[in-house]
């Protein structure tokens, strides 16, 4: 090894990560949360995982500390402990919670708010929401082979035998418990819907749709409410060619579509002249508010912790570190609802946000000959696939290549189509318009994404396999190259070449 190697390898053994208690602390939350999870029915062996785990990363990681620092270390080191304390206590306060909305199998009458309505096979199941059982108030009712035309913010009865739910899966949690699916019909002997919620976010929903409907057509008008709310249930096979071009998150309202709120109020707060604490404060009331308009589903309450911690964080500090707001992000999400930690959509979302955060600005400097919008977009765009690739693979089976095509080219268009179609309803309310003149912008360009989902949805190439050890290495590998490893170049070079070759060969397996 020449000097230079040799350099790079001391400078690691001295300082091998960027030190960020913030981050540290909240992966050893995750870490309490997540052996619970998975060893839920084991009671103390959950802990004693918790703590042997990250007291094994302490140990291998103070050799590595310099002198100077590691009283700072072992203050860190005691507060992660502290940390995978709070993890488990606030799993088992979920958990007990849990619990407490089961009831002995029996025959009920329930009565409860449709949350979600989803179709398998031919069967429809749908999860109801603010139950009571015969009167008591209990957790979420799974409804199995319930009628198809159930729908979102319905009120329904049912007489029925009930069951509690499954609660573990072999030592872990099951999907029941996860879900908070506390009760499971067994027989029903009767239902009808006696109505719609009364709740806010509801009645937005029936006046959105009410002015939608007057202003597409069959198909951008299901795309339109979908694209605005999340509400994908008029979508039909639609949401296929979307699912199919790798493009079907623009539908849960998360982080783009929160983000996109964001640098709206942003733009429009600036003029304002009034302190940066109190703009983050006021667009972050109105982050939530959009999220509750939206269901408050967990999506949106995650994109909008995260969006309003980063805003508040960097309006407080002379220096805003993304990676400090995720961490405490991702903090502030679980102790909301800690099982989050076990649902796709959460690891999707803080993993893609996380890989962009430390690695857009990278990627985007090694791409300063291009243009500016078209070096951020890819930037963002190689940044999030890099995570989502395996990850997809791993969640759903396969991850469709055509999705690098339909994010540069499709997402802009709903991007700005989710704009258009906030000014169309604006514009509707204030003024007496024809819906067809208010929504003729949006109502093209939607109908130019769904044309190009249609035409891309048929390009047949996927990744389909990504073994666990590979995927293990791989991750490792990926993590190196972001700056806050200290893995010197020549370092990142090889796990950068090793990231981008495993990405290359299973993609050329796809064509085998």
């Amino acid at each position: 090894m020449d000097d230079s190697g040799r350099g790079e390898v001391l400078r690691f053994l001295r300082k091998p990560v960027n030190f960020r208690p913030i981050l540290f602390c909240a992966i050893s939350f995750g870490v309490g949360i997540f052996f619970f999870g998975k060893y839920a029915a084991k009671g103390a062996l959950a802990a004693l995982f918790s703590f042997a785990a990250v007291l094994a990363f302490i140990c291998v990681a103070l050799p590595f500390c310099i002198k100077r620092r590691r009283k700072v270390f072992l203050i860190t080191s005691a507060f992660c402990l502290a940390f995978v304390a709070l993890g488990l206590l606030t799993a088992g306060i979920a958990f007990n919670k849990y619990l407490g909305g089961r009831f002995e199998a029996d025959g009920y009458f329930v009565s409860g708010e449709v949350e979600s309505v989803y179709e398998n096979d031919g069967k429809y199941f749908a999860t109801l929401k603010n139950c009571k059982y015969n009167g008591k108030s209990g957790g979420k009712f799974y409804f199995r082979y319930a009628p198809p035309e159930l729908e979102k913010y319905d009120i329904v009865e049912i007489v029925c035998n009930a069951v509690p739910a499954e609660t573990f899966k072999g030592s872990g949690l099951s999907s029941n418990a996860i879900y908070g699916r506390a009760m499971v019909s067994a027989r029903v002997n009767h239902y009808r819907v006696v109505g719609k919620s009364d709740k806010i976010y509801a009645r937005f929903a029936v006046f959105t749709d009410g002015i939608l409907s007057k202003g597409f057509g069959k198909e951008e008008y299901a795309v339109a409410r979908a694209l605005l709310r999340g509400d994908t249930d008029e979508m039909a096979e639609t949401i296929d060619f979307y699912r199919l071009s790798g493009i079907a998150h623009v539908f849960a309202v998360s982080g783009m579509h929160v983000g996109l709120v964001f640098a709206a109020f942003t733009l429009i707060f600036k003029p304002v002249r009034v302190r940066k604490i109190y703009k983050s404060l006021a667009i972050s009331c109105l982050l939530f508010i959009y999220a509750y308009l939206c269901g408050m589903t967990a999506s949106s309450v995650r994109a909008a912790v995260m969006c309003s911690v980063a805003a508040l964080v960097g309006s407080v500090g002379e220096k805003k570190d993304r990676v400090n707001a995720i961490a405490l992000a991702f903090v502030v999400v679980l102790l909301i609802n800690p099982f989050d930690l076990f649902r796709a959509g959460f690891v999707l979302s803080f993993a893609v946000s996380f890989a962009i955060i430390v690695f857009s600005r990278q990627i985007s400097d090694k791409l300063s000959f291009l243009p500016k919008f078209l070096r951020d977009s890819l930037a963002v765009m190689i940044s999030a696939s890099s995570v989502s690739i395996p990850l997809c693979v791993i969640y759903f089976g396969a991850f469709p290549l055509v999705s690098f095509i339909t994010n540069l080219i499709v997402v802009p268009l709903v991007s700005v189509s989710f704009y258009m179609l906030w000014l169309g309803l604006v514009v509707s309310v204030i003024l007496p318009i024809n819906r067809l003149i208010a929504f003729f912008v949006p109502g093209n360009l939607l109908h130019l994404a769904t044309g190009l989902c249609k035409v891309f949805a048929n390009f047949p190439l996927s990744i389909s396999g990504f073994p666990a050890v590979f995927a293990v290495v791989y991750f490792v590998a990926l993590l190196s190259v972001a700056e806050t490893v200290n893995t010197g170049k020549r370092l990142r070079f090889v796990n950068c070449a090793y990231v981008v070759l495993s990405l290359a060969l299973l993609s050329c397996l796809s064509l085998v």
